[in-house]
């Protein structure tokens, strides 16, 4: 079923369009970057952005291996994606709480000081 010249270009086409997102989501995330000026809060848009390269090679290998037909070296690169994808939405989820967190915190302040 997979070795079907279809299929395969289905399935580098998915991995290709997935590469081509998180390419824009690292230069997203290096104009994200540019805005901070204190380092804990830069310290962790590091790490996604890090974490997102690291994405962008993973689907780079994969879309070798499918080209390569390199098929069982799959299963175990989509082991390493669940892992450093679960990673990466507890990054993103942490980031976005602190980033809120300090949102209603300067609404309140606001509020109060008017």
């Amino acid at each position: 079923m997979l070795s079907s010249a279809i299929v395969q270009s289905f399935i580098i086409t998915l991995i290709t369009l997935g590469a081509w997102i998180m390419g824009l989501s690292i230069l997203r995330t290096q104009k994200i970057l540019k805005l901070f000026k204190t380092e804990p809060d830069k310290l962790s848009w590091q790490i996604m952005f890090l974490l997102m390269v690291f994405f962008l090679g993973g689907y780079s290998l994969c879309i070798y291996l499918t080209i390569a037909r390199l098929i069982e070296w799959i299963p175990l690169l989509t082991g390493m994606v669940f892992f450093f994808g679960a990673l990466f939405v507890f990054f993103s989820v942490t980031i976005y709480y602190h980033t809120l967190q300090r949102l209603f915190l300067l609404q309140e302040k606001y509020r109060t000081a008017k």
